[in-house]
């Protein structure tokens, strides 16, 4: 069987070099080696994260949900207010954490695909009494949808300025130009995803804002106190075992996207990528489910949507995402995020038409001549 194209919205399609130093990494987490490994994934995340000189890159061994629940273990206080912004499968995760922890929390939803009445959050922010923090996606990967991240940002530190902001950008960094400077705290992602490597790494960025308050009461947490992952890692070392080989995959990666010119080319690359593929649609007659597209993934409804992925697979090699809880087998989810590149997306197009063929479908043929100008312009990662 041919090679699988991962064309998911993580884990994204992985670096054959990243994957060699996972398996080279062979040292102590403690020793020298390491911890020259370390210096140099902070480097390069200082400024894939837009971090200023006071603020820092943290790197755990964890999901994105761990990082999800580190940022806000480490951000609510008891008895404290806080709001929660969602509108998908992962936006829901902030409020799994606050039920769990019984916090006070105003609440904003707005219908999967869709994002949130800037009007509403502003008479929120203003009704409410001293939030501690806002919790939100930036992309939300579960629907394909982007939410207006700097407008928020700008009604919060407007109506509630010492809120923190905590932004899940699992899929927005890399994809969307995002910065911690641009008045968020924290900025979550995965290795899984622009990093092109194996699941298992988180990367947080924390402003000097964030981290300064790290010392305030907090809720309880053991493992994800910062404090502690804050303490070690300005001396290059991990509070906590860290997964080395991934480590070592993320110092290549990080090498990788430097050289290319960083973060900028990866961003251009996600929005050709998802302008070429929505031609194709286009061309189809096919809409996308969101009616707020981002750049880090593709949603659109088929019928039988979980037997035409299982096809895409099989006869095509092709592996995209189906939808979550109430989407599950409803829709296709097709990445454009980290080191996919125009041949991936040009294989994508002509896979499914051929696929769409195959099943007696009557979308009309030809797609890929649609895309290929925005294809023609991917740079060559």
């Amino acid at each position: 069987m041919s090679k699988l194209r991962l064309m998911t919205p993580g884990p994204a399609v992985l670096l054959p070099e990243s994957l060699a130093a996972e398996g080279a990494a062979n040292f102590h987490h403690r020793g020298l080696e390491f911890k020259a490994l370390m210096g140099h994934c902070q480097s390069h995340l200082r400024t894939f994260m837009g971090l200023g000189a006071n603020d820092w890159p943290l790197i755990l061994t964890a999901s994105g949900t761990g990082a999800m629940e580190a940022a806000f273990l480490n951000a609510v206080s008891p008895g404290s207010s806080i709001a929660v912004f969602h509108a998908g499968r992962y936006g829901e995760r902030w409020m799994d954490f606050a039920r769990a922890h019984q916090i006070h929390t105003y609440e904003i939803t707005a219908p999967y695909g869709h994002t949130f009445d800037l009007e509403e959050v502003k008479q929120l922010l203003t009704r409410a009494v001293s939030l501690k923090a806002v919790f939100f996606q930036d992309s939300e990967s579960s629907t394909g949808t982007r939410h207006r991240t700097q407008e928020l940002v700008a009604l919060i530190q407007r109506h509630q300025p010492q809120a923190l902001i905590v932004v899940d950008a699992m899929t927005g960094l890399g994809v969307h130009p995002l910065s911690i400077q641009s008045g968020i705290d924290v900025l979550i992602t995965g290795s899984q995803k622009s990093m092109g490597i194996h699941p298992g790494l988180s990367l947080l960025g924390l402003s000097e804002r964030y981290l300064n308050q790290l010392h305030e009461l907090h809720l309880p947490r053991v493992y994800f106190d910062l404090r502690k992952e804050f303490e070690a890692q300005q001396k290059q070392v991990t509070a906590w075992t860290p997964a080395i080989g991934l480590m070592g995959a993320l110092g290549t990666s990080l090498d990788r996207i430097h050289g290319l010119g960083g973060a900028q080319v990866l961003q251009a690359n996600a929005n050709l990528l998802a302008n070429s593929l929505r031609a194709a649609l286009d061309h189809w007659g096919i809409p996308l489910f969101s009616k707020y597209p981002g750049d880090s993934v593709t949603a659109f409804m088929l019928p039988e949507a979980g037997a035409f992925i299982q096809r895409l697979k099989e006869e095509e090699n092709l592996v995209v995402a189906s939808g979550q809880g109430v989407l599950e087998g409803q829709i296709l989810r097709i990445g454009h995020l980290g080191f996919i590149s125009a041949n991936d997306m040009a294989a994508t197009i002509t896979g499914i038409e051929r696929t769409f063929l195959k099943i007696g479908a009557s979308y009309p043929h030809g797609a890929l001549a649609k895309a290929q100008s925005f294809l023609d312009q991917a740079p060559r990662l």
